[in-house]
């Protein structure tokens, strides 16, 4: 479980959206019970808005990207798809990631936590089974998803994925996993920084030496958010495969700076 939190080092600021913004690939999203406001919570005291906004702005959820990928996650010769879930575990219906219209980040994350997230992956091939990527209080979804291509040479594709969390620390991890007999497993991982990927869709983050000091929200159709999709489908990643079983990654070393090294997949991993 994500624990560490920087408090008092800026907060998350967040533009007016409104809408849904989802993949491509998907159909616009719904809102389930969960992300309905109580009246305290719906109208924001005009001293908690930026510019001295007026007291009837309402904080509507914005239902936010969902990543989808292809490949052959087992292995078969055939293509399926994964896709990304991110509900409530109290009605387990689809939610909003985000709201429009608020500017004090530790609101923002205790409307994260109310509705008990969960994030997982989802395969059109039932004979994978499904990825459960966190159920802990204040994550997110995912902020990046990628197939890999075969990286161990066992003829399936692996992927990657990196969580997404509602905190305020740029500390991160970048998992790699592969799928054996249906079931997922890790692969590897290691420590990155939030700020070596892109921008997630429909957000913009800005980071200081301790942390995330503001987050902004955008329009789903803003020609920012147009462009971050882009940006992100053409992200490399941060895992290139050398040879089988070998792979080259970009982390995060001790000084807080981008670093390389060359892994093999089959060398055994000492514990941290």
């Amino acid at each position: 479980m994500r624990r560490f939190r920087f408090w008092g080092f800026g907060l998350a600021l967040f533009l007016a959206s409104c809408g849904n913004f989802v993949e491509d690939t998907q159909g616009a999203g719904t809102s389930s019970g969960a992300d309905e406001l109580s009246s305290e919570d719906a109208v924001l005291d005009p001293d908690d808005l930026d510019g001295g906004l007026n007291d009837t702005i309402v904080m509507e959820p914005v239902f936010g990207y969902r990543f989808s990928i292809r490949g052959d996650f087992d292995g078969d010769g055939k293509i399926e798809s994964l896709t990304e879930h991110y509900i409530s575990g109290i009605d387990r219906n689809e939610v909003a990631k985000f709201y429009t219209d608020i500017s004090d980040y530790e609101r923002f994350m205790t409307l994260v936590e109310q509705k008990q997230p969960m994030s997982f992956l989802l395969s059109d091939n039932q004979r994978i089974d499904t990825l459960h990527v966190s159920s802990a209080p204040q994550v997110l979804g995912l902020s990046f998803l990628k197939n890999e291509g075969d990286l161990n040479g066992d003829g399936a594709d692996e992927i990657s994925y990196v969580i997404d969390w509602a905190d305020m620390s740029s500390i991160n991890s970048y998992t790699v996993m592969t799928n054996v007999n249906g079931q997922w497993r890790e692969l590897y991982s290691f420590d990155i920084r939030d700020w070596q990927l892109p921008d997630f869709p429909g957000s913009v983050a800005y980071y200081g030496d301790f942390g995330l000091d503001g987050r902004y929200f955008l329009q789903p159709d803003d020609t920012i958010c147009l462009r971050q999709k882009k940006e992100l489908k053409d992200f490399p990643g941060l895992v290139r495969r050398i040879r089988p079983h070998v792979i080259q990654i970009i982390y995060c070393n001790p000084a807080i700076e981008m670093d390389t090294a060359v892994i093999d997949l089959r060398a055994p991993r000492s514990e941290d």
